[in-house]
């Protein structure tokens, strides 16, 4: 609803354009009458090109010299003064939007003003569309029968706006072209193409057209399609989308003008023919080996489509590998890190009621390391409690860090330090506490080792 919309409001602003206007000066009882006739009012906002308009003017007095301007960051030509003769004259108009006005794309309308010597000053707005250049052009093409020499490719200009020097390079599986051509507003050119490729191991269906479009040092580019027929006149279009559920639909259209029969093969092996849902059910189903070969047949009349579809959903076997590749990075981790630190946490009963977490670090060696500093963060709104288990080797001046020295481990052999932490306020909910790390060295190399987060959840305390 709103692209036919959008499409009527093009359609009517030339018509709205084109209605007589009188305009009366300000300062005189003066008055002329202007048609204004858009010859491309379409200002793409890449480049400096002009709206042009044909202004037919009816001057009921005498001759008089005129200049046209905007107050607004809009610059009209004609540049100086001309002169409007009495009775009906014609003058091309142009106009060029500043940058700043360019950086916003859609309808512009602004007050421009034609000042006479003797008339004064009349006042009338005009109406400037303003477009990106990627919407500027459209590749589309005819479509290509196997004996034909040559490709049509259409190159159309979208927008009421006149395109000069525009230089293409096409590009295909079919040939390769430059070229360079003229485009008036909404115009469409037929280019033809020499076909240079070979194409007799191509089958038939959709090919993609590539064109590189240089337009006043802006460069786009534009895909189109080029549809190869087969020899009875059946038109392909194969799509594949998904990758864990992956679906395949394959049309067949008869572009000809004779009843055809349309045949599909699709192929399956042997995991993901258990995975497939095809609709419509195949006529045939031949196995082979590991894998199965699925065949489709109707008769289609002309302009009539053939569709079938085949999804396949790999979402169990993802998973599957998913968790397979989780858990083999995970033993990889645990069996080549020199150090793993496993971090544990327990709840403690206090005689007072004040909320105590036991922690349990279990550092166990993978290699021969020597010169390991355990260090650990308490959470915040706690204090460690230091009548129990093995007191810090060193405590940080704001008592948050803590860290114990081990002169050596061997590999094979772990330890376990505890500590405790308390606090006098009632905490519940999630209670997660930071990864404690390891710095030591193997083989006169310094390294550093990570734990797990570890987390704690209480309840509301009565």
């Amino acid at each position: 609803m709103k692209t036919t919309l959008l499409i009527l409001l093009l359609l009517l602003v030339p018509l709205v354009i084109a209605q007589p206007v009188t305009l009366t000066s300000e300062s005189t009882d003066a008055t002329i009458e202007i048609e204004k006739i858009s010859k491309g009012n379409v200002v793409i906002s890449e480049l400096n090109n002009p709206a042009i308009y044909e202004f037919r003017i009816n001057n009921p007095g005498p001759d008089d010299t005129f200049q046209i301007y905007s107050l607004v960051s809009v610059s009209m030509s004609p540049k100086g003064k001309f002169v409007l003769p009495r009775g009906n004259s014609t003058i091309e108009v142009y106009a060029y939007p500043a940058e700043e006005l360019r950086k916003n794309p859609g309808f512009l309308s602004f007050e421009y003003q034609l000042k006479g010597n003797e008339k004064g000053i009349f006042k009338d707005t005009l109406l400037i569309n303003v477009v990106p250049i990627d919407e500027l052009i459209e590749v589309s093409s005819h479509p290509f029968h196997p004996n034909d020499t040559e490709a049509i490719v259409q190159i159309t200009n979208t927008k009421s706006t006149n395109i000069e020097d525009l230089k293409i390079k096409l590009e295909s599986k079919l040939f390769e072209t430059e070229t360079e051509i003229d485009l008036a507003p909404l115009e469409q050119k037929n280019i033809s193409v020499q076909i240079n490729r070979d194409i007799s191991k191509l089958v038939a269906g959709p090919y993609e057209i590539k064109a590189k479009i240089n337009l006043q040092d802006e460069t786009i580019t534009e895909y189109g399609t080029l549809n190869y027929l087969e020899k009875e006149g059946t038109m392909v279009d194969r799509q594949t989308e998904g990758f864990i559920v992956r679906k395949t639909i394959i049309r067949k259209t008869n572009v000809g003008n004779t009843p055809v029969t349309a045949e599909v093969e699709l192929k399956k092996d042997v995991l993901s023919r258990l995975l497939t849902l095809n609709s419509p059910m195949p006529d045939k189903t031949e196995r082979s080996g590991l894998s199965s070969t699925y065949t489709w047949q109707k008769t289609i009349s002309p302009s009539e489509t053939f569709t079938i579809s085949s999804t396949t959903n790999y979402t169990i076997p993802a998973i599957i590998i998913a968790i397979i590749v989780a858990i083999a990075l995970a033993l990889k981790f645990y069996s080549f890190s020199p150090l793993v630190i496993n971090k544990k946490t327990s709840l403690v009963k206090t005689k007072g009621g004040e909320f105590a977490l036991k922690i349990n670090l279990h550092i166990r060696a993978n290699s021969d390391i020597h010169n390991i500093v355990l260090s650990d963060t308490l959470p915040r709104m706690t204090n460690l409690y230091e009548s129990f288990g093995k007191k810090p080797d060193k405590i940080s001046d704001d008592k948050r860090r803590i860290s114990w020295e081990i002169p050596y481990l061997r590999a094979g052999e772990s330890r376990i330090i505890s500590y405790i932490v308390f606090s006098k306020l009632n905490i519940t909910g999630r209670f997660e506490l930071p990864s404690a790390a390891a710095s030591f060295k193997k083989d006169n190399e310094t390294m550093h080792s990570f734990s797990n987060r570890a987390f704690h959840i209480s309840e509301m305390r009565e």
